[in-house]
């Protein structure tokens, strides 16, 4: 067995109506489809078993595949954030709920100006991460997994310092992951317009 992963088009059709099944296949190999009506669902041996009855259709048979990818998961575009004028202070929060806080390099906002310019709040092994150009500082503080947290940059250019920080909403006995971090970032500016992205590299 090959792995294939499919949807139709709508939860339920009428007699007489149409539904549309959208397949991908591993590798583009070919598959099999046919219809059935579910008289029993449950696979578990000690209920009454699955148990099914065939509704011969045209659609039967084999099928050639497509390997088409997914991206599951939730994220956004904002096709334009307008970060104001040059100079002012600029801040990023955010609460998240992290379910796979070590495996790596995850964005949470992310933002690149027309010019080039980028500022991000990002989660990774290092707990919280600010970049802002080529400029990068993390809390140092591992996040529990499946907690809520607060979490946030702020870039002073006036200062010239970028900083980040986490605070869990509860207490974790045992696990210091509160804490913030700050490092110079002199010369680094972002204004204007440019794009930005929700959890999304």
């Amino acid at each position: 067995m090959h792995p294939i992963l499919g949807y139709v088009d709508r939860w339920s059709v009428k007699p007489g109506g149409t539904i549309a099944l959208m397949a991908s296949s591993a590798a583009g190999a070919a598959f099999e489809t046919r219809i059935a009506r579910i008289v029993c669902g449950d696979p578990n041996p000690q209920g009454p078993g699955y148990r099914e009855i065939a509704m011969a259709h045209a659609s039967d048979g084999a099928h050639p595949g497509l390997d088409q990818k997914t991206h599951p998961g939730s994220w956004a575009r904002v096709a334009s954030l307008d970060l104001g004028a040059a100079g002012a202070t600029i801040a990023i929060v955010a609460t998240i709920w992290p379910t796979t806080p070590a495996r790596g390099r995850q964005a949470l906002v992310g933002w690149r100006g027309t010019g080039g310019a980028t500022l991000s709040l990002e989660l990774d092994e290092d707990g919280i991460v600010a970049r802002a150009g080529e400029t990068r500082i993390a809390t140092g503080k591992r996040l529990v997994e499946r907690a809520w947290y607060d979490v946030w940059l702020t870039l002073d250019p006036v200062a010239g310092m970028l900083t980040v920080g986490q605070r869990p909403h509860a207490p974790h006995p045992g696990f210091a992951d509160s804490g913030t971090a700050e490092t110079p970032a002199a010369g680094t500016s972002v204004a204007g317009a440019g794009r930005a992205s929700l959890a999304a590299l």
